[in-house]
């Protein structure tokens, strides 16, 4: 082992382990050494100076915070699709936001909108139940611009509050 000045001295020590810790006795006393014994390390030694830092308060008038939403979201009976975090949703109406979302299927020739996995598909708006099916569903979503979505959910295990029969799905 040995242990090395910054000018190239070389400092005789004693060097053993003791409680997982390296204790050096060295002969003479040094603030900065270098110590080199398989790896490189860089030691300080207790006698330096400790300078104490007096708390400043800094008054800060404004901080601005910018959360970004995750396109989707996961929980466990729905999927989230936020409109407002989709770049390619902007400027599309409903019907055409609603082929962008992950499980859905929009067949605006058939008129259907359908979930994968599921037999039949209700829609909701703001939780409310549409009785509208087929091609009037289509048009009245047409009508709804992507700005005014702020997500989309797409319900595989509807709650028994909506009264979903056999393997239906919702789309909120």
């Amino acid at each position: 082992m040995k242990i090395i000045w910054s000018d190239k001295n070389i400092v005789k020590s004693k060097c053993y382990f003791a409680e997982a810790a390296l204790k050096i006795h060295l002969h003479q006393q040094y603030d900065i050494m270098k110590l080199k014994y398989l790896i490189l390390a860089t030691l300080v030694s207790t006698t330096a100076i400790s300078q104490t830092k007096k708390d400043s308060i800094t008054e800060i008038e404004k901080i601005d915070i910018l959360v970004k939403k995750k396109l989707i979201d996961r929980k466990a009976d729905r999927l989230i699709f936020n409109v407002d975090a989709s770049i390619a949703s902007q400027g599309m109406d409903a019907g055409e936001t609603l082929s962008n979302v992950p499980m859905l299927k929009v067949d605006e020739n058939l008129g259907s909108i359908s979930i994968i996995g599921k037999s039949t598909v209700n829609v909701m708006i703001n939780g409310k139940m549409l009785n509208l099916s087929g091609t009037a569903l289509l048009n009245y979503l047409k009508s709804i611009r992507s700005e005014n979505i702020s997500k989309i959910e797409v319900i595989t295990t509807p709650p028994s509050k909506y009264e979903a029969q056999g393997n239906s799905g919702l789309i909120n």
